[in-house]
């Protein structure tokens, strides 16, 4: 980028990206329209691939695959998917247990009492936690194994936050002067936004 040159923002809003909606923006000289596209194109594919492997709706995803495995079985997963189970039990030791990723079956409780109209009783919460923990999931080399039948892990918490890092990386790498990615409310962004300077987040006043 040379000075003086003038700056255009270029737009991608993929659909339907991990269940939500998402925004990808590249800023970069106009002569490099075409290179800038290319590289948002790629941010997308990084975001769609993240959720082909951690998804808890695809049936054929690694993580859906884990959930389904029956204990003792070894569940081969990739580098990417084993990085992030790796970094949600580090964030439920740091939180105590506050933000936990194997509570899978404990939010399927909730969700069926929701669609029935009641609360689920003390009974069936205790059931469903016991069901599924961090100590009957065993994180190995290449792949992870469960001790027990229920164990059952959702990363809705951490996938999009990943996916967003991971696609940030690829506009950085193809070198433009800014970007922002977006899915569902977890955003980065860097450098510079044509004609406004500094990129800038408004957070919605919950009262109103």
């Amino acid at each position: 980028m040379t000075r003086g040159e003038r700056l255009v923002l270029l737009a991608l809003r993929p659909e339907r990206v991990m269940g939500t909606c998402s925004t990808l923006l590249g800023a970069l000289p106009a002569a490099r329209e075409a290179e800038g596209r290319r590289a948002l194109q790629r941010a997308e594919e990084v975001l769609r691939r993240v959720e082909a492997l951690m998804s808890v709706h695809l049936e054929r995803s690694e993580l859906s695959l884990l959930n389904r495995a029956p204990a003792g079985a070894f569940v081969p997963l990739s580098a990417e998917t084993l990085a992030v189970l790796h970094a949600a039990r580090d964030a439920c030791e740091a939180s105590r247990g506050a933000f936990d990723a194997t509570c899978r079956p404990l939010l399927e409780l909730w969700r069926r009492a929701g669609r029935e109209n009641r609360l689920p009783g003390p009974e069936e919460r205790a059931s469903a936690r016991a069901a599924s923990n961090w100590r009957a999931l065993e994180l190995l080399p290449g792949g992870a194994r469960k001790a027990l039948d229920t164990v059952q892990v959702d990363l809705g918490g951490i996938a999009k936050g990943h996916a967003v890092d991971r696609a940030l990386e690829a506009l950085i790498e193809a070198r433009l002067p800014g970007g922002l990615v977006e899915v569902g409310g977890k955003l980065r962004c860097f450098g510079i936004r044509p004609g406004r300077g500094r990129w800038q987040a408004a957070l919605q006043d919950p009262a109103g």
